[in-house]
Parts: structure tokens; sequence; C-alpha cells
């Protein structure tokens, strides 16, 4: 295990982070948070913020591609606007179909793999939200969706 991400079923804060959580000791392990930018009407943008790879602290920004409706489209940027990294999905209605991620190569391998955990993380909790909408329609069985 390289990475990691704690992903609440209702929420807008996830933990992110890289190492063995299983198998290395709490005050080992790098955490960062990843937020969602507090939006009702729209599925948003998401950030986080580390100091790996560069002295002092960066802020890194998921923002989401609005013109791509039935798509989940984001650029990961940093505070300088530089990109860092580049997912695009089936959404959060199809968020099975397979996807595209693409990270900048000159980035140093920690930040790199949460820059990965990060869109990952995001994937999930979108596909979360999809699944959890579907269901709870499917069937009238939308009481089993605390369930799982």
């Amino acid at each position: 295990m390289v990475a990691f991400a704690k992903i609440p079923l209702m929420g807008r804060h996830f933990l992110i982070g890289t190492g063995d959580y299983k198998n290395t000791s709490e005050d080992k392990l790098l955490w960062e948070d990843l937020n969602r930018a507090k939006n009702l009407m729209r599925r948003s943008d998401y950030e986080f913020g580390t100091s790996i790879g560069f002295p002092g602290r960066r802020t890194y920004v998921w923002k989401r591609d609005m013109a791509k409706m039935y798509e989940t489209a984001y650029s990961c940027v940093d505070d300088e606007g530089k990109e860092v990294g580049r997912m695009l999905s089936g959404g959060a209605f199809n968020w099975k179909k397979a996807g595209e991620l693409k990270v900048a190569k000159d980035l140093v391998k920690e930040l790199e793999e949460l820059v990965i955990v990060s869109a990952f993380a995001i994937w999930a909790a979108e596909g979360l939200v999809g699944w959890s909408l579907v269901k709870a329609y499917d069937k009238g069985e939308g009481d089993k969706v605390a369930a799982h």
C-alpha cells in the first residue's frame, strides 16, 4: 500500500495520505485534508494542501470542468496555476466506465501519490453519490442504501 483515503458516506471532508496505514505508526504517516467546496447545485471543486516537494505549504485544487455535463472532468492546479493532474471519467451516473488520469512528470514521488489518491477519492465519492441516488429510487429500496 502506497497511499490511502478515508471517504465518509456523507460529508465534504476526506482524509488522504501516503504510506501503509496498517503497518506504519500513526505519527509517521502523512495525512492531508481533501475538502469539497460547499455547493448543493452542482459537483464542486476539491482542495488539499501539502508541504511535499517544496519549502512551505502549497495548495492544490481539483477544478471541475463544467462544460462536460455527463462526464467528470477535473484539472488539478497548484497555487501558481500550474496543472499537475487531469482526470476524466464517466461522471456520477456512469462512474463504472473507464476513466483517464494524467499526472505531471516532474512531481516528486510522494506528491504524485497524493495527486493520484486525491483523484481516486473524488472519483469514488462521486460514484457513491450517483450510486446512492440510483439505488434510492430503484424498486423502492431506498431504506437499504444506508446499510451499504
